[in-house]
């Protein structure tokens, strides 16, 4: 008997964790809606702040972002809807369209500067300081990261969504790797030093 109760709480604690733990699926992240707000302190001396918040209904998301109380900036995308384009603006709203692929030398292009703007805000403001796991959609780095992954796939994939498909591991993200720094050896440059370690007496060392 007691085993058996040993088994049953051993059993009911591995589903609880794999359910807290497990990611997100791509339907549960369209189909989702809510409203969450990521915080934190900056220079000078950490006395202003950066506020980023996000409101997601289903396929509409909305991006508003206070930097030094004194900065605002707020996009609106429907990922279920074309062409892909940007809203920008509260007020007085741009329309921005997408109208060829993004390069890395795409300066001049108001789309390409648009989603770089939001893709960069998500990450450094959101998360980075969000908190809890990126695999539990009801916590706040959950839903900064749902949000970054249909952004990612509308606006630089080119994926438009549709609110009556099913869809499976189509959400991806790719980050930035940090690149390695690779010293170039050569041949003459290898044979010298050999030469002088032998000089040295350390050629056997």
């Amino acid at each position: 008997m007691q085993l058996l109760k040993y088994n049953f709480f051993t059993i009911l604690f591995l589903l609880i964790s794999f359910n807290t733990y497990s990611m997100f699926t791509d339907m549960e992240c369209l189909q989702s809606s809510y409203t969450t707000t990521v915080k934190h302190k900056t220079s000078p001396f950490g006395l202003l702040e950066n506020v980023l918040l996000l409101d997601k209904k289903g396929c509409f998301m909305s991006v508003k972002y206070s930097k030094y109380k004194f900065l605002h900036d707020k996009w609106v995308v429907d990922v279920c809807r074309g062409p892909i384009h940007i809203k920008k603006g509260d007020s007085s709203i741009d329309v921005i369209k997408k109208e060829s692929k993004c390069l890395s030398n795409s300066s001049h292009n108001d789309f390409c500067n648009s989603m770089n703007e939001i893709s960069k805000i998500l990450q450094d403001d959101g998360l980075i300081f969000a908190v809890g796991e990126k695999e539990n959609i009801n916590i706040d780095h959950g839903q900064v990261y749902c949000f970054h992954l249909l952004l990612q796939a509308y606006l630089s994939r080119d994926i438009i969504f549709s609110r009556h498909k099913e869809y499976t591991n189509i959400l991806e993200v790719d980050f930035p790797k940090a690149k390695e720094k690779v010293t170039k050896i050569t041949e003459k440059e290898t044979s010298s030093d050999v030469d002088s370690a032998s000089s040295d007496g350390l050629a056997d060392f």
